[in-house]
């Protein structure tokens, strides 16, 4: 004959029900703090002595093991919701510097405050007028506003591209330090980059540009 047995105590009713909450929301900080709140009354039931209903405790008993596993993973939890919180720290961003995030944060999901601190502070805007040259030597360049010629050449000093870059794409990739040994990087080099109209650029130093390169959120 099947048995109903006694449900569990009300502390594992609102666990359950938290980690039941943290299923319906894709913002990470709700999820984690929707665990938070299921492992802190997980630790409670055991702290308690894992009672069943409608009792709240069983005096003079604990559950160890639960306890130990709660407080595992509220640490877990816990660290993670202060590093959530810390990123929603409202950060100010000038007008240009919160275009390029948007471009930053729409491929990799880079935050506000770890844009300012990774690359906001290597990055110049700069202007060009139209048919002036853009030294590509030392700087790795984001277009922001206008349109440049590139000319690419090889060994030889024969053109073997020439095309015209707009908003959002960059020069010189090599400088991102991605592709060191391919073969067609080597043999080739940005032989000149000249404004075909007034442009606007972020500009930053090229030993910067690895270090920013090789974060996961800051692929463009």
């Amino acid at each position: 004959m099947l048995e109903i047995k006694h449900p569990f105590s009300i502390w594992l009713q609102i666990s359950s029900f938290s980690f039941f909450m943290a299923g319906h929301f894709s913002d990470l900080l709700i999820i984690r703090l929707c665990l938070t709140s299921a492992y802190i009354f997980l630790f409670l039931n055991s702290a308690l002595g894992g009672p069943l209903w409608p009792l709240l405790s069983l005096e003079g008993k604990i559950q160890l093991d639960g306890m130990i596993w709660a407080l595992l993973n509220l640490y877990v939890h816990i660290s993670t919701v202060a590093r959530l919180f810390n990123d929603e720290v409202q950060v100010k961003l000038s007008q240009d510097e919160e275009a390029l995030w948007r471009m930053f944060y729409r491929t990799g999901g880079l935050s506000e405050k770890m844009f300012q601190k990774l690359v906001a502070k290597h990055c110049t805007v700069v202007t060009y007028g139209k048919n002036e040259s853009i030294d590509t030597d030392k700087y790795f360049f984001i277009m922001y506003k206008g349109t440049v010629k590139l000319t690419v050449t090889d060994d030889n000093g024969a053109i073997v591209s020439s095309r015209r870059a707009q908003s959002g794409q960059i020069f010189d990739f090599r400088a991102l330090g991605l592709l060191v040994d391919h073969q067609s990087l080597a043999r080739h080099r940005l032989e000149a980059v000249v404004a075909v109209s007034n442009v606007t650029v972020f500009r930053f130093p090229k030993e910067q540009m690895p270090t920013i390169a090789s974060h996961p959120s800051t692929r463009v």
